[in-house]
């Protein structure tokens, strides 16, 4: 699978104001300012953030008798003690948390905002990787983080206007009927365009060079090792 932006999406991104950009740079800012290189370390917090690098996770797990392979963007690792990335063995111990910001007081406007699609995105990205913690740096309108509240995502979908059943439900049917259609059309180089609207998700198959996502080398890698 791979997301692809909407023209109203991409038109939004180029256009976005200074405001705007400074507020994304200052969620990098604070994940340096809590992180460092090597266990009980101490950040280094004087040097420009590289926003471009990331730590990515690869995960197996199945949902309701559906096999998914996906990866994930993992910010940060909770541990006293020194960490080998290398060992497969010791990734599977860890405990991954992540990191945000959010408005410190927020008006009714954005905690109608939070409460409505905010902590639902928080909590789905946590609970496709088994996050149990969320630290948030509550910021000023400056971006200077004037408290650090440390959330269980179990408590996320208390008191919210969405359901996390509700939410892991429509992945199940989501996923089962694309499944049955990639099966339906057998053929390994359709894509299956997929947008939602008015609550549903629309499927549409599209052929030709010009759509495909794997690349040839992908494919001939596949079919060298099967």
């Amino acid at each position: 699978m791979a997301k692809e932006e909407t023209p109203e999406q991409q038109w939004e991104n180029e256009n976005m104001s200074k405001k705007q950009l400074d507020m994304c740079s200052w969620g990098f800012k604070f994940e340096q300012y809590l992180t460092s290189a090597q266990a009980q370390g101490k950040p280094i917090t004087n040097v420009p953030v590289n926003e471009a690098e990331e730590f990515m996770g690869v995960y197996r797990v199945n949902l309701a008798g559906i096999g998914i392979l996906y990866g994930a963007e993992l910010d940060c690792v909770d541990s006293l003690e020194p960490v080998d990335f290398n060992d497969p063995k010791v990734l599977d111990s860890l405990n991954f948390v992540e990191l945000k910001t959010s408005a410190f007081n927020m008006n009714r406007h954005q905690m109608r905002s939070f409460d409505s699609y905010k902590s639902a995105n928080w909590w789905s990205q946590s609970f496709l990787v088994a996050i149990d913690t969320i630290y948030v740096g509550l910021r000023d309108a400056k971006g200077l983080v004037q408290k650090i509240d440390e959330i269980d995502v179990r408590t996320l979908n208390h008191n919210k206007p969405w359901n996390s059943s509700a939410m892991a439900w429509f992945l199940e049917q989501f996923l089962r009927n694309l499944k049955k259609l990639l099966v339906t059309i057998n053929d390994p180089f359709a894509v299956v365009q997929v947008t939602f609207q008015d609550k549903r998700a629309h499927y549409e198959v599209l052929r030709g060079p010009e759509h495909q996502i794997l690349p040839d080398w992908y494919r001939d890698l596949l079919k060298a090792t099967t």
